[in-house]
């Protein structure tokens, strides 16, 4: 049994004490003040279920698919992973049992204290990473050169994120944000020249579909298309698992930018050819 496992288990182990202390208090008191008496002798064990809950999301710092057999930890790790509140959060957040004041419920859900920050991004984030790297990485991408401000917003998000994903050597998510950068410049140009044909702005942007196959519609330029198809072609396996080859699985520093910096060399004349 793994750690995380372990823990989620005696988040269980916790719960169900909690409940019955919870019964047996209301129990023995009078009926008008049952929550001042069922919370007395409840602050170990509420501390102990708050720092479990917090072990259980630290772990998961640094586990994106952890794999748990158990039913019942699989079920609570989902739970607390997504911020769905578990039975004992529910009970202490109903006011007629506990009327905590609300800076409290972030103790419920493990939430990190300020120091507890600090040290975690020493041993987890700085043990791989630092400012040097998001500098040297950031300063080594291209950018999207435009020649007139209302290009699409997500055109503009999407560059900054692929941008990002470089600086934080996350080539296989920048490959991806490749061809979907692609896609928002074709419905843009698809735009451009409905307008033009058309006099007005017939179709909002949101509505049209990013079909890459409209390049052919849109650009003239054979060795354009041609650069756009080989594009296409090298992020493809990025997108789709299914098409790479044990070997083409983790995408190299270098292929990545240089497909970042062949994507911006594209949208650069597309734009350039169709303002």
């Amino acid at each position: 049994m793994n750690d995380l496992t372990r823990e989620a288990l005696k988040l269980r182990e916790l719960q169900r004490k909690m409940f019955e202390s919870l019964v047996q208090s209301i129990g023995q008191v009078e009926a008008t003040t049952p929550a001042e008496d069922a919370q007395e002798g409840w602050g170990s064990l509420l501390e102990e279920y708050c720092a479990t809950v917090k072990r259980v999301r630290t772990i998961l710092l640094e586990e994106n698919v952890p794999v748990v057999a158990d039913a019942d930890a699989r079920e609570i790790i989902q739970k607390l992973s997504l911020g769905v509140p578990l039975p004992v959060q529910k009970m202490f957040e109903d006011p007629r049992y506990f009327p905590i004041d609300p800076e409290y419920r972030g103790f419920l859900r493990g939430e990190l204290e300020d120091e507890e920050i600090k040290k975690l991004a020493f041993d987890v984030f700085y043990s791989w990473f630092g400012p040097r790297d998001y500098i040297t990485n950031l300063y080594e991408t291209g950018v999207l050169v435009v020649g007139f401000p209302d290009i699409p917003p997500n055109l503009k998000d999407y560059v900054a994120e692929a941008r990002e994903c470089y600086a934080f050597y996350r080539y296989l998510a920048m490959n991806a944000l490749c061809r979907a950068i692609l896609e928002i410049c074709v419905v843009d140009l698809r735009l451009r020249k409905e307008i033009e044909e058309r006099g007005d702005a017939r179709t909002p942007r949101a509505e049209m579909s990013s079909n890459l196959s409209d390049l052919t519609d849109i650009v003239q330029d054979r060795k354009l298309r041609k650069r756009c198809d080989r594009l296409v072609k090298r992020v493809l396996p990025a997108i789709h698992p299914a098409t790479r080859s044990q070997n083409e699985v983790t995408r190299a520093r270098e292929e990545a930018k240089e497909t970042f910096k062949e994507t911006l060399s594209i949208i650069h004349e597309l734009y350039s050819k169709h303002p």
